[in-house]
């Protein structure tokens, strides 16, 4: 036997369904929940309206068109942090570094960042090779991070602008998905991927599409949950949204 879970509309998918299923959110006031990889899909629930949308952020948190990108496997560097004033870094499996995943990019960013390397704009004056390794970091990579985190970042200030609220007001900041399961809340609120404003709000859920899907093959009230989750569900389309497109521009910076 198959069950489909319901989508939500044609491009917010049934993983986010089950996604907002498995977090709980709905029991919450306010709560936002995102998914954080090529397509970045997001929900709010505000005093009874739950708000979707989906923005494309391409593939560079996965490691996609980036100079030494790779997934998170063994010998990517993982993790980036600033120590004594130098920029130190780990990886997967303690291996010989050979790449960088999302994560890795991310910390990477903000270490840069914090360093003075990268200036507010995303300027760099030359490519970055961590020590030790043939792993850099390219002008044209921090461009695609500055893309990719201003799609996702867009689509979170959009959602909260169409329901009239602003960050302080989120009770409970959700992050979905195996990448974002991994991701340093710190750098990302660093570097403007999510909002400063929620760090201390954040619920790392894991694979909540997978734990909600698990719930509704176990559970007729969780599968009449889902059902009823989709169907209240209303979709911003940001393709057409002058406020989007407004933000999108804005959130380009390192701010």
């Amino acid at each position: 036997n198959v069950y489909l879970p319901r989508c939500i509309s044609s491009y917010v998918g049934a993983d986010i369904t089950t996604a907002i299923l498995a977090s709980g959110m709905t029991n919450d006031r306010t709560a936002f929940l995102v998914d954080i990889g090529t397509n970045g899909e997001m929900a709010l629930w505000h005093q009874g309206r739950l708000v979707c949308c989906s923005t494309a952020a391409g593939p560079a948190f996965e490691g996609g068109g980036i100079s030494c990108g790779m997934l998170a496997v063994s010998g990517a560097i993982c993790k980036v942090f600033v120590q004594d004033g130098t920029i130190c870094y780990e990886t997967i499996d303690k291996k010989a570094p050979v790449g960088i995943c999302g994560t890795g990019l991310i910390d990477a960013v903000a270490a840069l960042r914090a360093q003075g390397l990268i200036d507010e704009t995303g300027y760099m004056e030359e490519d970055y090779t961590f020590a030790g390794s043939d792993v850099t970091i390219t002008v044209g990579d921090i461009r695609q991070m500055q893309l990719a985190k201003s799609a996702i970042r867009s689509g979170i200030d959009t959602l909260l602008h169409t329901c009239g609220i602003d960050c302080e007001q989120i009770e409970r900041f959700y992050i979905a998905g195996g990448f974002g399961s991994f991701i340093n809340k710190e750098s990302a609120a660093a570097i403007g991927l999510i909002p400063h404003e929620v760090l201390d709000k954040v619920a790392v859920v894991g694979n909540g599409a997978g734990t909600g899907a698990a719930m509704i093959l176990q559970s007729r009230a969780c599968l009449a949950q889902s059902e009823q989750i989709a169907a209240m569900a209303e979709t911003v389309e940001l393709s057409g949204s002058p406020y989007f497109m407004e933000r999108y521009v804005d959130n380009m910076m390192f701010l």
